[in-house]
């Protein structure tokens, strides 16, 4: 009894930790308290995943990550050899840059069966993005460019609150995939498909579809930052915990959630950032200062949000400081000039070659975002509850106890000088009111230096000398916890699209009254039948239905003319995209035989003398038709000549 008593005071703290985490997760999937998901002002929506088998798979892979994590952790710590263990470490941090993605994924695909649909559908849906529509027509970036803070209130929601560095990703992209056309074509084919009812969209050229990945491939791109976090972690801990927290990266909520957001990009420019200045300040090197700052000043080119973090990043150079005495004011100010250097060179870059300041495009955004009518004490609370939450509740514990551990030391080692930095700083950030609502996603830059000063908790008396910590396993089976709970009960990002395309208008095989046609186009486009019926009276018109057909995917959305002619006299027109302008050619599966009806009205009584109806394919933009051979072909080889009794 009382080996088992002990056992209980020992793990007090975990099994209070288990049941805290526990109960939030249970009280935000039955949504007993709304309050969870924010206050009434602004809260998450709130919408239960429903497919059991997505869910189960989601869960697996959860599952599977902990389970490949901890057993390359195992081996890392157990290894003596110093090869053996680097070969190890590198194991962890691979699985690591995989396991961010695959986490991101399947949370995506806990309530969309097509993931790449949904990641499309969120980079190019003005309400979940918007950066995609702002570039993807921009033919000359300079001008666009020199112009940003002109165009930035016609932008949606998004873009016209951000610094034009996300658009210009997806111009580069775009110019990348014009060097290769066929890799253009080929990335560009499924997305069209996507979205069958987006005209715009379809009459995109193949690289601008295929930008879209710019921010599609933003899961893969946001493991990168466990590299950085990595080499920050040996240096502010020591190797066990930096490989801890490079596997718990990728569990936290604000990382597995936002899927597509650039905001997932930016923390690997502030891990780098306080990388180089922690080194900067401790081996007295100013290059590395300044690179610094030119790293941070890349993440405020993408979001002028990452501005607050300069408030811990200043007290982290002024605690280490007084606590490094006696102080040498003249080394201090060679480093601040250093990295303000760096912080500006971006802004000095955009401003010389194109005439714009980051205040010129501060006072836009701000326009526009300080005009949230939002309460500020209310939003105090909800701003540090938001971030905090999706941190996770097993490292705001773990974070108060290295805030705890901080403030006793008298050493004022790396990570206590960063804590205590950061937990002021944060307060900082949180009064000076500059945000009015969610930050859990606009905050995710801090996210890293946040884990590792949490880490630090597990220093002492937790990681045992030659064996992954149970602690370690314990946080990071309650951070996954809490991330299923926040996926399954959570809609972060709605693209405002229907989560079901509608149905293709097809059928599996030519009907019986149909008339066959032999008839081919060009891009691989036949015309396999029609039915017609022509009523005349008050109203006449031409009843038709086509049976069309491809080999494979089209990368263009050709336009259907129909024309009734009578000796050589246009009577009736009707000319749109197949199936009365909802599915146009881009969105033809190969094999599928698509039904296309349409009625034509005429501007005659009756059909007298010789009735044609010609059918053709041409470029609405162009006007240009495409060429066919086969049965009944016009004289001029462009379009099916289908004769109308009278």
């Amino acid at each position: 009894m009382k080996p088992t008593i002990r056992t209980l005071r020992r793990h007090a703290w975990l099994i209070g930790l288990a049941a805290v985490t526990l109960a939030w997760s249970l009280s935000l999937v039955a949504d007993t308290v709304p309050a969870l998901r924010g206050p009434s002002e602004w809260r998450w929506p709130y919408e239960l995943a429903s497919d059991p088998g997505r869910i189960a798979t989601s869960g697996l892979a959860l599952v599977v990550y902990l389970v490949i994590a901890f057993w390359l952790l195992r081996q890392a710590a157990t290894h003596r050899v110093d090869d053996q263990r680097s070969r190890w470490a590198w194991a962890v941090i691979v699985w690591a840059l995989i396991g961010t993605p695959l986490i991101q994924v399947a949370v995506v695909y806990l309530r969309h069966p097509d993931i790449l649909r949904e990641l499309f559908d969120r980079t190019v849906s003005l309400h979940s993005g918007g950066y995609f529509s702002a570039v993807v027509e921009v033919e000359d970036i300079n001008e666009y460019l020199r112009h940003f803070p002109a165009l930035m209130p016609d932008f949606p929601i998004h873009p016209k609150r951000h610094p034009p560095g996300i658009p210009l990703m997806f111009w580069l992209a775009r110019k990348i995939f014009a060097l290769v056309p066929h890799l253009a074509r080929q990335v560009a084919l499924p997305l069209r498909g996507f979205q069958c009812d987006n005209m715009w969209l379809q009459y995109l050229s193949d690289p601008q579809v295929a930008s879209a990945w710019a921010s599609m491939a933003l899961p893969g791109l946001a493991g990168l930052t466990v590299l950085p976090l990595y080499r920050l972690g040996r240096r502010l801990l020591d190797r066990r915990l930096a490989l801890v927290a490079v596997v718990l990266y990728p569990l936290i909520l604000s990382v597995g959630l936002f899927a597509t957001t650039w905001d997932q990009f930016i923390p690997l420019f502030t891990t780098l950032g306080l990388l180089w200045f922690v080194r900067g300040l401790e081996e007295r090197r100013l290059t590395l200062l300044l690179a610094s700052g030119m790293a941070v000043s890349l993440g405020t080119f993408f979001s002028l949000g990452v501005v607050v973090g300069l408030a811990i990043l200043g007290l982290y150079g002024l605690f280490w400081h007084t606590s490094h005495r006696p102080l040498d004011l003249k080394r201090i100010a060679l480093e601040g000039a250093a990295f303000a250097a760096g912080l500006a060179s971006i802004w000095v870059i955009y401003w010389l070659l194109w005439g714009v300041t980051i205040l010129d495009i501060w006072l836009v955004a701000m326009s526009f975002h300080l005009k949230m009518d939002r309460s500020y004490w209310l939003w105090l609370f909800y701003h540090l509850y938001d971030f905090l939450i999706f941190l996770g509740i097993p490292l705001v514990y773990l974070l108060a106890v290295g805030l705890w551990r901080a403030s006793r030391d008298r050493s004022r080692k790396p990570i206590h000088i960063l804590t205590l930095a950061f937990a002021l700083g944060l307060l900082v950030i949180d009064l000076s009111g500059t945000s009015r609502g969610e930050v859990a996603r606009v905050w995710l830059f801090l996210v890293p230096w946040a884990l590792l000063i949490g880490v630090q908790a597990l220093e002492t008396g937790f990681l045992g000398k030659n064996q992954v910590s149970r602690s370690a396993l314990a946080i990071a089976v309650l951070l996954g916890l809490q991330l299923f709970a926040a996926a399954v009960s959570l809609r972060v990002i709605h693209t405002r699209y229907k989560d079901h395309p509608r149905l293709a208008p097809t059928v599996a095989a030519l009907p019986a009254q149909a008339q066959p046609v032999s008839a081919r186009f060009d891009e691989g486009i036949e015309l396999l039948g029609y039915q017609v019926e022509t009523s005349l009276g008050a109203s006449p018109a031409v009843s038709l239905t086509l049976y069309w057909q491809i080999d494979s995917r089209i990368g263009w959305p050709w336009t259907v003319f129909r024309h009734v002619v009578i000796d050589g006299q246009l009577v009736g027109q009707r000319d749109s995209h197949p199936a009365q302008d909802t599915w146009p050619t881009t969105c033809w599966t190969a094999g599928d035989i698509v039904v296309d009806s349409q009625v034509i009205p005429l501007d005659i009584r009756q059909l007298a003398g010789r009735a044609t109806l010609e059918v053709g394919l041409y470029d609405a933009q162009s006007g240009r038709r495409l060429p066919v051979i086969g049965e009944r072909i016009s004289s001029e080889g462009d379009a099916v000549e289908i004769p109308l009794s009278p």
